[in-house]
C-alpha cells in the first residue's frame, strides 16, 4: 500500500518536474522497490494517444481514435506496411503569391507510389463537408493520387478521382494492398491545368471571415486609387467583380476555363484585349444568363485595366464558391460595414451583432414569409436565409425535399423594399453573392403600399403584397430597422401618405418611424411576429403622437420583449440615437400570450459603441439575453 501511494505521488511530482526531489529523500531500500515510470505512460495519462504507425503521441480526440482504427485496418487486415503510410503528410501548395501547407491525415503508398488519401473525422461529424478538400489534396499532390477516402468509421465515401466517381460507401471499400497495386499498374489519368488550378483554389478557401474581409479591403484600397469614384461607385464596382468571379468559378465547375485569372488575362492581352474589356465579356454573359433585370443591358465594369488586373491577381487564388456560406456572409458583411461607416452610407446599415440577435429572437421557421420594408443592404434577409437554411439541413433528411424547401426559401419567402434605388440593387447583389435569390426585392416607398391608392411606380409591389394580405393574412415575420430622424426634411408631410394611417390622419406632418410601426403591424398576419429597432422616444416621450402609437401597439399586438441597446449602438454608422429592439406578436384569437413582458438591458453588443469607427470587443450581452429569453418562454 505504501509503495502504491508513493508511485501515485511520484507521478504527480513527475508532471510538475519534482520527482527527483522526492526520490532524493527516500531510503535506498524504498527506491529499489519503486516501479520505473516511463515518459510515454505519463504523457498518455495526460490525454495523448500513441500513433500505431509512427509511434508519435497525438492528443486523444474522437477524430484521432478513428485514425488509429484506420491505421490498424490498413496494416493488420489490408496488407500495407507501416513504412507505406504517411501520417499527417504535408502537401506543398503554391498559387500566385500565396503558399499554404495543408496536411492530409493519411497518404497510403504501394512502395513509393501514392495510391490513397484518407481523411478521418470524428464519429458524429458530417464527412461530406470535407469532400472537396480531400479531393483537392489528391489532385495537387505530386504525383496525383487516384483514390480519396473520407470516413468517420460509421460513414465512409471512396472516390475515384480520375473519373470523379463515388465507388463505395463502406469501410470495406478501402482498397487492399493487392488491389491497389493492380490499380496503379494501369496508370493514373493526367489531370488538366484547369483541374489542378481549381483544386488549388479549393485549398486556399477562406476559413476565417477576418482574413476574407482583409482581402476585400485590399481590393477596395486598389479601387480607391482610381480617381472619380465616390464610395457608392467603388462598392458597386467591387460587387460586379465579385459576381464575375463567382460566375467564372461556376463555369470552372462545369469543366470550362476560369477567365478570372492572371493567366487568362495575359492571353487576352497578347491578342490586344485589355483586362477591363476581357472581364466585361464575362460580365455581359453573366447579365444575360444569371442576373436578368439586375443590371442595365449596356452597363459595364468601369474600372481601369491595371485596377482590374491587380484585383484579379489578389482574388484568383481563392475559391468563393467553396467558402462556407456563413464565412462568406460574415466576411462580406464586414466589408460592407467598413464601406458604410459614417454618414455617407451608414444610415442604411445595421450591425451584424444586432441583426443576428433579432433574427434568432423571432426564430423564422421553414416556409415562413419574411419582410423587411426598409431592407437597405439586405442584412436581415441574408441572416434569415442562413437561419432557415440551417433548419432545413438539420431537420430534413430527404435530399430532394431539402432542395424543394431551399428553392421555396429563395423564390418565395424573402421580401424586401427600399426607397433608394442604389440600396435596392445592392441588396439584390448581396443576396446573389450569398447564394440567395432576389425575386421579391423592390424599389419603392414602403409607406405608400399599404392600400390601393399608390403611385404608378408602386403598382407591381402593391399587387404582390395585396395577394399575400388577401390569401395569407399578411407576412409571418417582419424584421427591420427603419430610418430614424424627425424634423425638417425628415418628417412625412405628404397628405396622401398621412391619410393612409391612423397615426397620420388629420396631421400636417408625422415622424416616419411612427408610421413605419403602424405599417409593419398592419402587414403582419394574425399571430405574425415582428422585431424592429426603434428610437427610445417611441417608448418614453410624453407627446401626444408618441402616446397614440404606444396605444396602437397595445391594441393590435402583444409585446413579447423589449431589449434596450447601449447608447452609441449606431455611432459608427452616423446616428447617435439611443435605440431599443421591440419584439411584438400581432393579436390572434387562437393565441394566448404570457401576461408579462421580457425586458433586458444590453450594455455591450460586441463592438465599442463609444467610437465613431467600428472596433470589435469581447463583451456582448446579446447572446446571453437571447438564452434568457428562450428560457423565459420555455423553449
Amino acid at each position: 500500500m505504501v509503495f502504491k501511494r508513493l508511485n501515485r505521488l511520484r507521478k504527480r511530482r513527475r508532471r510538475s518536474g519534482r520527482e527527483k526531489t522526492l526520490n532524493k529523500f527516500l531510503p535506498e531500500e524504498f527506491r529499489k522497490q519503486l516501479k520505473p515510470i516511463e515518459d510515454e505512460e505519463v504523457e498518455i495519462q495526460r490525454g495523448y494517444i500513441k500513433d500505431y504507425v509512427t509511434g508519435k503521441l497525438f492528443p486523444d480526440t474522437p477524430e484521432e481514435r478513428v485514425r488509429q482504427k484506420i491505421e490498424h485496418l490498413l496494416v493488420d487486415k489490408l496488407g500495407y506496411g507501416k513504412y507505406e503510410i504517411d501520417v499527417e503528410k504535408v502537401i506543398e501548395v503554391s498559387i500566385g503569391r500565396k503558399k499554404v501547407h495543408p496536411r492530409a491525415d493519411l497518404v497510403v503508398r504501394v512502395g513509393v507510389t501514392p495510391v490513397m488519401v484518407i481523411e478521418t473525422k470524428a464519429p458524429k461529424e458530417d464527412i461530406t463537408i470535407y469532400r472537396d478538400q480531400a479531393k483537392s489534396y489528391a489532385k495537387v499532390h505530386k504525383p496525383p493520387i487516384p483514390i480519396v477516402i473520407l470516413t468517420n468509421y460509421t460513414n465512409t465515401e471512396v472516390w475515384d478521382i480520375s473519373k470523379d466517381k463515388l465507388i463505395a460507401q463502406s469501410i470495406t471499400g478501402i482498397l487492399p494492398r493487392e488491389k491497389a497495386s493492380k490499380l496503379i499498374s494501369k496508370g493514373v489519368r493526367t489531370l488538366t491545368t484547369n483541374e489542378i488550378e481549381a483544386a488549388l483554389r479549393t485549398l486556399v478557401t477562406f476559413i476565417d471571415p477576418k482574413e476574407f474581409a482583409r482581402v476585400f479591403d485590399q481590393c477596395h484600397d486598389i479601387i480607391r486609387t482610381q480617381r472619380g469614384l465616390d464610395a457608392r461607385s467603388r462598392l458597386y464596382e467591387m460587387c460586379k467583380l465579385i459576381l464575375v468571379k463567382l460566375y467564372e468559378e461556376d463555369r470552372e465547375e462545369k469543366g470550362k476555363e476560369n477567365r478570372f485569372t492572371s493567366r487568362a488575362i495575359k492571353k487576352a492581352e497578347n491578342l490586344g484585349i485589355d483586362a477591363t474589356a476581357f472581364i466585361n465579356k464575362s460580365f455581359d454573359e453573366l447579365k444575360k444568363s444569371k442576373l436578368v433585370g439586375l443590371f442595365d443591358p449596356e452597363e459595364k465594369i468601369e474600372l481601369k485595366p491595371h485596377t482590374v488586373k491587380e484585383i484579379v491577381e489578389l482574388l484568383e487564388i481563392y475559391s468563393l464558391r467553396k467558402t462556407r456560406e456563413d464565412v462568406l456572409g460574415v466576411a462580406f458583411e464586414t466589408f460592407l460595414r467598413g464601406m458604410m461607416t459614417g454618414r455617407e452610407l451608414g444610415e442604411f446599415f445595421t450591425p451584424r451583432e444586432v441583426v443576428e440577435f433579432m433574427v434568432k429572437l423571432v426564430d423564422p421557421q421553414i416556409g415562413e414569409k419574411i419582410l423587411d420594408p426598409a431592407c437597405g443592404t439586405g442584412g436581415f434577409l441574408i441572416w434569415s436565409f442562413f437561419h432557415v437554411l440551417e433548419k432545413i439541413r438539420n431537420n430534413v433528411t430527404d435530399k430532394d425535399q431539402q432542395e424543394r424547401l431551399i428553392e421555396k426559401l429563395i423564390e418565395e419567402c424573402l421580401w424586401g423594399i427600399d426607397i433608394d434605388s442604389y440600396l435596392e440593387r445592392l441588396c439584390k447583389i448581396n443576396l446573389k453573392i450569398h447564394g440567395d435569390g432576389y425575386r421579391h426585392i423592390y424599389r419603392g416607398n414602403s409607406l405608400d403600399i399599404i392600400n390601393d391608392d399608390v403611385e404608378p411606380e408602386h403598382e407591381e409591389i402593391r399587387k404582390e403584397l395585396k395577394n399575400i394580405l388577401e390569401q395569407e393574412g399578411g407576412f409571418d415575420i417582419i424584421l427591420t430597422n427603419p430610418p430614424f430622424g424627425s424634423g425638417r426634411g425628415k418628417d412625412i408631410t405628404e397628405k396622401r401618405l398621412l391619410e393612409k394611417y391612423e397615426n397620420g390622419k388629420g396631421k400636417k406632418r408625422q415622424i416616419p418611424q411612427i408610421l413605419f410601426l403602424e405599417l409593419c403591424i398592419r402587414l403582419l398576419r394574425p399571430g405574425g411576429r415582428m422585431a424592429i429597432v426603434i428610437p427610445d422616444s417611441i417608448l418614453n416621450n410624453a407627446g401626444k403622437d408618441y402616446r397614440k402609437i404606444r396605444e396602437y401597439i397595445r391594441k393590435n399586438a402583444w409585446i413579447r420583449a423589449l431589449v434596450s441597446l447601449p447608447p452609441g449602438t449606431f455611432n459608427p454608422y452616423g446616428s447617435g440615437v439611443k435605440a431599443s429592439i421591440l419584439y411584438v406578436q400581432k393579436k390572434a384569437p387562437n393565441i394566448k400570450p404570457k401576461d408579462e413582458v421580457f425586458m433586458a438591458i444590453a450594455n455591450y453588443v460586441g463592438y465599442d459603441t463609444r467610437r465613431k469607427d467600428y472596433r470589435q470587443i469581447d463583451k456582448n450581452h446579446l447572446p446571453q439575453i437571447l438564452l434568457s429569453f428562450k428560457k423565459w418562454v420555455g423553449n
